[in-house]
């Protein structure tokens, strides 16, 4: 089922994280006009020196 989000008004803050098995990648922005532009203010990229398997709960 697709959910529908309320679009981001101008100057929101918006974050993506990325966590994969090689590398770990942010992006931090802010939506720079009422059309939903992205201005972004900062990216970060890490490739552990190690991974732990964590179970996940259920």
């Amino acid at each position: 089922m697709m959910q529908h989000h309320k679009p981001a008004t101008k100057g929101s803050l918006l974050a993506a994280l990325d966590i994969g098995s090689s590398k770990v990648a942010c992006l931090i922005g802010r939506v720079s006009d009422d059309e939903g532009s992205l201005e972004v203010l900062g990216v970060g990229i890490s490739r552990p020196k190690e991974l732990k398997t964590v179970p996940l709960l259920t």
